[in-house]
């Protein structure tokens, strides 16, 4: 089971999105900061912001512990080099 939810979960995608995620959300924070005082409507924003970083932290901890979890189990052990098919050979065979 390991192997397959490994080959399926691509962990750096995930980070990556987490990680921009929260940099906009960081952002968003530090500009409703800026802003409180000459645009009060901008502190309605302040809440999106919070909520952002809050899941998007949250799902940094649940990727590192699901990818420690997989490492740990034998999930994310390299395997040899494996030739990849492009094309099945009834594929072939059909021409």
């Amino acid at each position: 089971m390991g192997a397959r939810m490994r080959s399926g979960i691509n962990f750096a995608k995930v980070v990556t999105i987490l990680a921009i995620i929260f940099g906009v959300s960081l952002g968003l924070c530090g500009l409703t900061v800026t802003l409180a005082d000459r645009v009060p409507s901008v502190l309605a924003l302040a809440p999106i912001a919070m909520t952002l970083m809050i899941f998007s932290l949250g799902g940094f901890v649940v990727v590192g512990l699901v990818w420690v979890v997989m490492y740990l189990t034998g999930g994310g052990k390299a395997q040899g080099p494996e030739v990849q098919k492009l094309f099945e050979d009834d594929e072939r065979d059909k021409r």
